[in-house]
C-alpha cells in the first residue's frame, strides 16, 4: 500500500467532508433557506454528487484497510477514528438515497431518514473540528508515550467526547437545530394577524387528533410577511363570472369545512394528522362561477414573490382547502397565516402560504420552484394519487 495514495485519499475526503457538510447546512436548515433560494437546486445535485464521491473514496480505501490497520498497530484513537468515519459516510450514504427516493417508499421513512441525516451533519461537526486540532495541529490534551498512557489518553478522550456530545445536543436543541429539535413546537395561540382591528374570529372547533410531528418554517422571504386585519383583503380574480373580494372579517365567515390530514415536504419530513379549518377551494370557485375556459388556478402569496398553481380538477378534489385554523388555534403566521393554501396529497411546495389572490388562467403556470428546478410532478405516489 502507497502511504502517498493513503495522504491523498484521506485529504480529499476530508475537503470532500467539508464541503458536504457546509452544503448540507445551507440546504436543510430553516433560516438560511431564504438566503440560498436561487442555489438551492444546483446545491442539491452538487451535494448529491460529493455524497457519491465519498462512498467512491471509501470504496478505493478498502482494499488498503487491513494493511493500514496494521501500520496503526497500537494507535487505537486513529482506528476508531477510521471506524467513526466509516460509520459516518455509510449512515450518510444510506439515509441520503432514502430521502432521494422517499416517493417511493412508504410513509415515515424518508422523515427518519432525514432527522438521521442531520444528526449525523451536526456530530460530524465538533469531531472534524476535534480531529483537525488534533490531527493537523497537533493538540494533545494528554500526553502518551506508552500504550498504558495512549489507553488512559483514548479513555479520558472518550469521555470528554461523550461530554460533548452530550452538550452538544443540548445547545442544539436550544437552537431548534434540524433533526436536534424537541418533538413537538410550542407555537402558541396568537392572532393570525396584527392587531389593529377589533374582530372575533369564528369559532374554532377542538382537533379530533393531536397531530404528530414538527414542522420546519420554511420560507423565501426574510423576514417573515406580517398582516393587519384592516387592510388584508383576498381576491379571486381572471377567468370567472363574478370578480370577488373579502375583508378578513368577511372572509372567516364563510362556510367552512374541518379536516385531518397529513402534510408532506420534498426535504422529507412530515406532520401527522393535522386538523385543518377553513374554506374549501372548490366552494369558493363556485362563489365566483369559472368561465369555461378557465384550466388552472394560481395563488398567489402575500410576500410578493411566491406564486404556484394547480389544474381544476385537482381544485376540485374535495380535501383542496384554504385554511385560516390549524389544530384548535388560529393559523400562526410563520406556518402561512392569516390564509394558506393546503393540497394533502402533493408536496407542501404547492400548498401556498399567506394567500392573498386567486387568478383563474387558461393555461399552465410554472410556480416559484418548478421554476427554480423543483419537479412539476407534485403528487406524492405516481399511482392513485388523483383520486378524489
Amino acid at each position: 500500500m502507497s502511504a502517498k495514495r493513503l495522504a491523498r485519499l484521506h485529504t480529499w475526503n476530508g475537503w470532500n467532508l467539508l464541503f458536504l457538510v457546509l452544503s448540507g447546512v445551507l440546504l436543510y436548515t430553516p433560516a438560511l433557506r431564504a438566503w440560498t433560494t436561487a442555489l438551492r437546486t444546483p446545491l442539491k445535485y452538487l451535494h448529491i454528487g460529493a455524497g457519491l464521491l465519498s462512498l467512491g473514496l471509501l470504496a478505493a480505501y478498502l482494499p488498503m484497510a487491513g494493511t493500514h490497520f496494521d501500520r496503526l498497530r497500537q494507535r487505537t484513537g486513529q482506528k476508531a477514528n477510521v471506524v467513526l468515519l466509516t460509520g459516518l459516510l455509510l449512515g450518510w450514504g444510506l439515509s441520503g438515497a432514502l430521502l432521494i427516493f422517499n416517493r417511493y417508499l412508504p410513509g415515515g421513512v424518508a422523515e427518519s431518514s432525514l432527522v438521521w441525516h442531520d444528526r449525523l451533519t451536526w456530530f460530524a461537526i465538533p469531531w472534524a473540528l476535534a480531529h483537525a486540532v488534533t490531527r493537523y495541529f497537533k493538540v494533545r490534551l494528554f500526553q502518551a508515550d506508552n500504550p498504558i498512557q495512549e489507553d488512559r489518553r483514548l479513555l479520558l478522550t472518550g469521555a470528554a467526547t461523550v461530554a460533548g456530545a452530550w452538550f452538544w445536543g443540548r445547545l442544539g436543541g436550544a437552537l431548534g437545530l434540524p433533526g436536534m429539535e424537541k418533538a413537538k413546537p410550542g407555537y402558541g395561540t396568537h392572532q393570525p394577524i396584527e392587531p389593529g382591528a377589533v374582530i372575533v374570529p369564528p369559532p374554532i372547533v377542538a382537533p379530533t387528533t393531536a397531530s404528530r410531528g414538527r414542522f420546519r418554517v420554511y420560507t423565501v422571504v426574510e423576514p417573515i410577511p406580517t398582516f393587519d386585519a384592516r387592510t388584508w383583503r383576498f381576491t379571486v380574480k381572471g377567468l370567472v363570472e363574478k370578480e370577488l373580494a373579502f375583508t378578513w372579517e368577511e372572509f372567516s365567515r364563510l362556510p367552512k369545512v374541518t379536516q385531518v390530514s397529513d402534510f408532506h415536504c420534498i426535504t422529507g419530513w412530515s406532520v401527522y394528522s393535522v386538523t385543518w379549518e377553513g374554506v374549501r377551494l372548490s366552494d369558493l370557485l363556485d362563489l365566483a362561477d369559472v368561465r369555461p375556459e378557465a384550466a388552472y388556478v394560481k395563488f398567489i402569496s402575500g410576500d410578493g414573490v411566491y406564486t404556484d398553481a394547480i389544474d381544476l380538477t385537482t381544485a376540485g378534489m374535495a380535501d383542496v382547502l384554504l385554511p385560516w385554523a390549524m389544530d384548535g388555534s388560529p393559523l400562526p403566521t410563520a406556518l402561512g397565516g392569516p390564509v394558506r393554501l393546503v393540497v394533502p396529497q402533493m408536496y407542501g411546495y404547492k400548498s401556498v402560504k399567506w394567500v392573498q389572490a386567486i387568478e383563474l388562467i387558461d393555461r399552465e403556470h410554472i410556480g416559484f420552484w418548478e421554476d427554480l428546478g423543483y419537479p412539476a410532478d407534485a403528487w406524492l405516489r405516481k399511482e392513485g394519487a388523483q383520486d378524489t
